[in-house]
């Protein structure tokens, strides 16, 4: 009786199935392990039955999800052909058996507008992913879960992690152990600070990327002749912070595919208007909201138009989902992680053009030339990640942090945390934007505006605490 069920394409997770049976066949027998290839289907048999046979004798149904998984189903409807994947799924979920889905490479997580009905509780289900380069480890970490679903479903006990003391640092290698559903590069889950651009992990399908950055100090601000920096003394007087400990930030700006699942998971309120800018002009428009802000946008662009109070609510929702302490970056956490133990006014040096970020490149800094003006948002992962991993820091979307307005930097902590008071009516954002002229997207300069504003230029990035 196959206690393991594969569900795939074979348009674009048959390598992926073959490699993943393999691994599960050499821990289980493999008659516990049930995929559609030649011989494990008796001749005679009708297919669909027999396939509905194995679902229903399975523990527990595997669902990989490749590049094309979604548009699949479109098309097979449209053509009306049979979609055996669905059937499979949709058998799983009425028969209440446990369904894990399992995203390949680099294969987004798609949006419950793009899923048949009957599938659309598959977002709730906790999931995997296994990666090309990490597959061994990936396939490890996947049958580990399977066994310890298999063994809660026949009502036994397993030791879960210890999730109540701080992260433990490794004194000899300096990495530290992160509990997380899903790990790239980081041998046994154990994050070197700072090496984001090989090493990431996620806590929840829909959940960002998030990379481990390191303790350390930074001078914050700019120097009074710091090309662009401003008149009016909001970014000093330059000062040492010190960041105390490791923490976890978000290898990208939050996407609109992460947001739209917020926002369908709990109902959260968005308004159908919007401040944008289009045809040369900024207006408040009927019909413009974060799903359709002006441009186009792909699951992978980053989310625009929220204000402060959906980013916060964002991430008191994935906090409550994954358990762990999700929250908005302080202002200072964000130069510090920007900067990436650089002092330069761009992470990369002192010029910018638009080969290195998303802005208005009708304008130009120091020593650059014009450039491209795209006049809307490029996916997360465009261009090249800073030394720390972290994805368009300057330029793409202005991101909001977590600290009240202030004039500039008297009175500011020196050890990286949120600072109260100020103006609480002001939120800060950092990084500039697809609009912004270049002076906007150094490291240094500081814009804030009110907690309520939603424009088609303003995202946000998370943070995470680090205790396990």
């Amino acid at each position: 009786m196959a206690k393991i069920f594969l569900n795939y394409r074979r348009s674009d997770a048959e390598a992926w199935a073959d490699r993943l049976y393999e691994r599960l066949t050499a821990q289980f027998p493999r008659g516990d392990v049930f995929m559609d290839i030649d011989g494990n289907i008796p001749l005679g048999y009708q297919w669909a039955a027999w396939l509905d046979s194995q679902v229903a004798a399975c523990d527990l149904m595997l669902v990989l999800i490749g590049r094309s998984w979604v548009t699949e189903f479109e098309l097979r409807a449209a053509s009306g052909q049979p979609d055996y994947v669905l059937t499979e799924i949709e058998s799983a979920l009425a028969r209440k058996i446990p369904v894990a889905p399992v995203f390949l490479g680099d294969a987004p997580v798609p949006l419950a507008s793009q899923l048949p009905a009957s599938i659309r509780p598959l977002l709730a289900l906790q999931a995997t992913r296994l990666q090309r380069v990490s597959f061994e480890a990936d396939a490890k970490a996947l049958i580990d879960g399977v066994v310890r679903s298999i063994q809660l479903m026949r009502g036994h006990k397993f030791a879960g992690p210890d999730t109540s003391a701080p992260a433990p640092r490794d004194a000899e290698d300096g990495r530290i152990k992160v509990g997380a559903l899903n790990v790239h590069g980081a041998p046994n889950g154990r994050f070197l600070p700072g090496a984001g651009r090989t090493e990431w992990f996620k806590d929840h399908p829909l959940a960002p990327e998030m990379v481990v950055v390191p303790a350390g100090q930074f001078v914050m601000g700019s120097p009074p002749d710091e090309v662009g920096r401003p008149d009016d003394g909001r970014e000093g007087p330059q000062h040492s912070v010190a960041i105390k400990a490791p923490f976890a930030a978000g290898r990208f700006a939050v996407t609109l595919g992460e947001f739209t699942a917020f926002v369908e998971a709990t109902g959260h309120a968005m308004p159908d208007e919007m401040f944008t800018f289009e045809n040369e002009k900024w207006e408040t428009r009927k019909g413009r909201n974060f799903r359709n802000p002006g441009f186009q946008q792909t699951a992978r662009h980053p989310v625009v138009g929220v204000n402060w109070d959906d980013a916060t609510a964002y991430c008191a929702w994935l906090s409550k989902t994954t358990g762990k302490p999700y929250r908005l970056l302080s202002e200072a956490e964000w130069e510090y992680v920007c900067r990436a133990g650089t002092a330069t006014p761009f992470w990369w040096g002192a010029d910018i053009s638009t080969a290195q970020a998303n802005y208005d490149g009708n304008y130009t800094y120091g020593s650059g030339k014009k450039g491209e003006y795209r006049k809307r948002t490029l996916p997360v992962e465009s261009f090249e990640a800073n030394p720390w991993g972290l994805y368009q820091v300057h330029g793409n979307v202005w991101e909001w942090c977590a600290d009240n307005g202030h004039g500039n930097y008297r009175g500011a902590p020196e050890d990286g945390s949120i600072w109260p008071g100020g103006d609480a009516s002001l939120r800060v954002l950092r990084g500039g934007s697809w609009i912004g002229i270049p002076q906007y997207l150094r490291a240094a300069y500081r814009n804030r505006i009110t907690t309520d504003n939603r424009y088609n230029l303003n995202g946000f990035r998370l943070a995470r605490t680090l205790t396990s």
